[in-house]
């Protein structure tokens, strides 16, 4: 029985574990395309969605795990916000993917 118990436990550490490093890799590729862009080299909003869309893969990946459409909560964040630069969504969105990770 104890050992079914650590069984269950390691298996649910690791599922937890490995959701949350999966979206740490699509906040650092969303942070290092800030860390790229330059006055001169400013991030585009196609830059902008195609990262989305990345995310949006990896939160369906990771969604599958939890009773809740993390995805959901995501989409409603991006109807709502009011960005007036393509920087400014890419930033903003990071933040509110760290804010999503610490409840992974």
């Amino acid at each position: 029985m104890l050992n079914n118990n650590i069984f269950s436990f390691r298996n649910s550490y690791n599922t937890y574990n490995n959701n949350f490093n999966t979206l740490m890799l699509a906040i650092n590729e969303g942070m290092n395309l800030l860390r790229n862009s330059s006055p001169n080299n400013p991030i585009s909003e196609d830059m902008v969605i195609i990262w989305q869309k990345y995310v949006f893969s990896i939160l369906n990946i990771i969604s599958t795990g939890y009773n809740q459409n993390i995805i959901l909560e995501y989409n409603s964040f991006l109807l709502t916000m009011n960005a007036p630069t393509p920087q400014d969504k890419l930033c903003r969105s990071i933040e509110k993917l760290l804010d999503m990770a610490k409840g992974i």
